[in-house]
């Protein structure tokens, strides 16, 4: 019964950005659906967001990511 219960919360917080458009968040994908094509959810080269950070495999791309972090901070701030 826990496990369908968690399934159920974990579908609400996914569709849950259908009913917040202005919200801007990254959600995880539910267990259920990854597991139909567990490739299609998984980074190939890098990450955004806190769900696969630090896996080696994507490692490469952490300083680019900070860079444009970085980047994209300045012409935010620019615009005032």
């Amino acid at each position: 019964m826990e496990d369908q219960i968690s399934e159920t919360e974990e579908w609400a917080d996914a569709v849950q950005v259908f009913y917040e458009p202005d919200k801007r968040c990254i959600y995880r994908v539910p267990n259920k659906l990854r597991k139909v094509n567990e490739a299609a959810y998984t980074p190939q080269l890098i990450s955004i967001g806190p769900f696969h950070h630090g896996k080696p495999e994507l490692k490469d791309m952490e300083n680019h990511k900070k860079k444009y972090c970085e980047n994209f901070l300045a012409r935010s701030e620019d615009k005032g």
